[in-house]
């Protein structure tokens, strides 16, 4: 079943002021190399409880990689809002360690430039009059998983979408899609996949879209995407979450709102010139170029069948997500029933007992906490009914398959 879940937003008055802190946008994107991750350990030394938003703001810019934001804590009373930040700057620590030093060498040794990738991003970008430096090496994993979440809509018009693109041993791009056939029944949920999708395909992708992030935020570019046929202001409320990762962990993580080209193109300037602000176009830029790279719909079909390494994928998506945080979850869980199997009792029956763990009188705040976003502990309790039956048809499902 699908959910509704309301978030209310708070906008900080920085976004409505051209008068913006000197802070912003310190990463130099004008040498002849993409930022180096050596910054990291300092910007994570600089983390201040009292005022984490600097430090937090110049990380994503610098990585594309968010482990938690303060604005999502607010539904936290103040003890578990200074845990929360806490957590925060314990896991950029931890990722430095475990996956962000190892990334920092290899991006140094084996950034290499990709000229069909730039121009394809420069396309897009519809950039005319390229400036200095422009082709710069970047590096990307040769084994990676990049997931993308998009949601749109409320009512008859809701619609949910699944991105996942796998590459290494099998080569694949399928997606999930949700949306009503008939309103407020009939929630209809479908798998695609795209044919015969090669290696080089892939790794141009994440290359165009690697340059096509970076030369987003360059301060001194007139960015004027070409939207054309792709524009998206007839969505409603989209919004949008992209993760990357490789077999050690996260190397992107970031979510956003910004989809339409109005949003895209509306900058505002600090004191000392620097544009800002478009941090949060990185999803709707990522969203589009999916659409316009994977647009070919003779290569696109449905499926009722998933290989073991998708429904891997599917399980450890779960595994990573939280019941009532993750509005596909649903999707993701009818999907596993109609073609998963005893492997994936257990992801499955993991789900359903968090998803009853809700139901408690005290729910921590690490239960309904995420990188993105807070629930109290009212929407919790009011919506977590939906993942126990969620996953209980689908451990139903499961079992009637296999006791044939």
């Amino acid at each position: 079943m699908n959910k509704l879940i309301l978030i209310f937003i708070c906008f900080h008055p920085f976004l409505f002021s051209q008068n913006l802190p000197s802070w912003v946008h310190r990463i130099d994107r004008s040498k002849d190399t993409l930022p180096s991750w050596q910054a990291v350990p300092q910007q994570v030394d600089k983390f201040d409880l009292k005022e984490p938003r600097y430090t937090l703001h110049n990380l994503l810019h610098l990585t594309f990689l968010n482990l938690g934001k303060p604005h999502a804590s607010m539904g936290l009373n103040e003890k578990e809002h200074q845990e929360y930040l806490k957590n925060i700057n314990l896991k950029w620590r931890s990722w430095w360690k475990n996956q962000g030093q190892k990334i920092s060498v290899l991006k140094r040794k084996k950034a290499t430039p990709d000229q069909a990738s730039f121009e394809e991003a420069m396309k897009f970008l519809k950039h005319k009059a390229p400036f200095k430096n422009t082709n710069k090496p970047i590096w990307i994993p040769d084994k990676w998983e990049l997931i993308f979440l998009f949601s749109n809509g409320d009512y008859e018009a809701r619609t949910l979408e699944t991105w996942i693109l796998q590459k290494g041993a099998q080569n694949s791009l399928f997606k999930i899609k949700g949306s009503f056939i008939n309103w407020p029944s009939d929630w209809d949920v479908t798998t695609s996949h795209y044919k015969n999708i090669k290696s080089n395909e892939m790794d141009h992708f994440l290359k165009t879209l690697s340059y096509l992030l970076e030369y987003n935020l360059q301060p001194n570019l007139s960015l004027k995407p070409a939207l054309n046929e792709r524009r998206l202001n007839k969505y409603y409320y989209p919004d949008g979450q992209l993760s990357l990762r490789n077999k050690d962990g996260l190397i992107w993580n970031f979510d956003g709102y910004h989809f339409n080209d109005d949003v895209l193109q509306f900058n505002f300037k600090d004191n000392e010139g620097y544009r800002i602000d478009r941090l949060g176009s990185l999803t709707g830029i990522s969203y589009l170029l999916l659409r316009t790279i994977f647009n070919n719909d003779e290569r696109w079909s449905d499926t009722k069948t998933l290989n073991q390494s998708q429904l891997d994928c599917l399980t450890n998506l779960l595994k990573r997500s939280k019941p009532t945080l993750f509005t596909q979850s649903s999707d993701i869980l009818h999907v596993i029933g109609q073609m998963g199997g005893t492997k994936e009792i257990s992801a499955v029956e993991d789900w359903l007992k968090r998803s009853k763990a809700l139901s408690a009188k005290e729910i921590p705040w690490q239960m309904r906490s995420t990188e993105f976003i807070t629930n109290s502990p009212g929407n919790v309790r009011n919506f977590y009914t939906f993942e126990v039956e969620a996953a209980t048809d689908t451990l139903k499902t499961i079992k009637a398959k296999n006791s044939k």
